[in-house]
């Protein structure tokens, strides 16, 4: 929801000091009745997408991520909720502001492009809450370098613990093309190079599996 807003436009003719977050009461009210909608049809994880917490923001920005999950809370009882960041590191203030979110069960990270964040993971991180590791690039064409992911997920494993992480993307796969079976004229050495979003699936879940003990898989 501050998302949202603060990559919204004001609409043509509207005074240019004319504060975006002044919103956030009305969209919040419209975020509770979708929360209360999946939690009727039985949703138990509900992602919400804060990419705007990946730049540099100013204290009266970040207090309104404070603010707005503060509100959402009571909707959030009986529900996981995973507040996802993506496309760079994620600065130390808004670290802690987002590792702070009132009702917030895990935390998205992209570690592909967001490196910098594993530092901050490791200096501290909350008990109890889930990672959601984006090792997997999302915005690419290439086949994933499954030893170094490994790695990566075996250093969050030392912090949280094997059943606290999961698996992911770096971002949603949209910016990929779907399926590599369908390139049916490339060269195959060029083939094997490759990841469409149908194999970084197959990524995601071999290193879960390898993750989980099951390297050979």
């Amino acid at each position: 929801p501050v998302s949202y807003l603060l990559l919204s436009k004001a609409a043509k003719g509207v005074d240019k000091s004319f504060s975006l977050l002044s919103l956030l009461p009305k969209v919040l009210a419209v975020y509770k009745e979708v929360i209360a909608d999946l939690k009727a049809a039985g949703a138990q994880f509900i992602q919400f997408d804060e990419p705007t917490l990946v730049l540099d923001l100013e204290p009266h920005k970040l207090q309104a991520f404070t603010d707005a999950y503060e509100q959402l809370a009571p909707a959030f009882e009986g529900l996981h909720v995973l507040v996802e960041t993506y496309f760079a590191d994620v600065p130390a203030e808004n670290y802690k502001t987002l590792t702070s979110l009132a009702g917030v069960a895990a935390y998205g990270f992209d570690l592909v492009r967001g490196t910098k964040t594993l530092d901050l993971i490791k200096a501290g991180f909350p008990s109890g809450k889930w990672i959601f590791a984006g090792v997997v690039d999302g915005r690419n064409i290439w086949a994933n370098d499954l030893a170094a992911s490994l790695s990566t997920l075996e250093a969050l494993a030392g912090i949280v613990g094997k059943e606290r992480i999961v698996v992911s993307t770096s971002s949603s796969l949209l910016h990929t093309a779907v399926d590599l079976v369908n390139e049916t004229k490339l060269d195959d050495e060029i083939k094997s190079w490759l990841a469409f979003a149908a194999q970084k699936v197959v990524e995601v879940n071999a290193l879960a599996n390898a993750l989980a003990g099951n390297k050979d898989e």
